[in-house]
């Protein structure tokens, strides 16, 4: 018997959970409002890292790119794909 299991990911984005926290924030109860500042609050610490972190990875990222030319890129394509996509998400 085959196992044909799927598997979906429902993680919601910050923005999309963002709305329902504001609304627990507004609306909820007390337990609620507890857990949604709570739950703001990692979020914030978690931006604060990504912020933090940026110019390391942008240098990192750079360096990646001077190390190998772009005929090395070209062969390995998951590398090349990280490096456009990281350079897209941190300049």
């Amino acid at each position: 018997m085959a196992n044909n299991k799927t598997t979906i990911d429902c993680t919601p984005t910050w923005t999309g959970i963002l709305n329902w926290y504001l609304a627990v924030l507004q609306d909820g109860n007390d337990k609620g409002k507890d857990t949604a500042k709570k739950e703001l609050f990692r979020m914030a610490q978690i931006a604060d890292n990504y912020v933090a972190i940026q110019p390391k990875v942008i240098a990192l990222v750079e360096h990646i790119s001077a190390m190998h030319d772009d005929a090395y890129l070209t062969k390995h394509p998951e590398w090349h794909e990280i490096v456009k996509e990281a350079k897209t998400i941190f300049q």
